[in-house]
């Protein structure tokens, strides 16, 4: 059975600087904070942790001040 396309957060590890706003302003709570090796040492960085409870609602893109995040349409499967 396919699903409905759905917006999801996507992350610009590149341009994020780790505030945690986005995963502040998530209401699902669907946001968490990872730690990821980078170039310049361990880093952390915002991920998906929960995209069941994501509802696309867009509220970390806009709550996001680096322009790191931007929601993507995900099509069902």
């Amino acid at each position: 059975m396919k699903t409905k396309p759905k917006d999801l957060p996507m992350f610009n590890k590149e341009l994020c600087i780790a505030c945690t706003i986005c995963v502040e302003a998530c209401p699902a709570g669907a946001l968490d904070i990872a730690i990821a090796n980078s170039i310049n040492g361990f880093r952390r960085y915002p991920v998906l942790a929960e995209p069941d409870r994501c509802t696309g609602c867009g509220s970390c893109e806009a709550q996001c001040i680096s322009g790191a995040l931007t929601m993507t349409t995900i099509s069902g499967s």
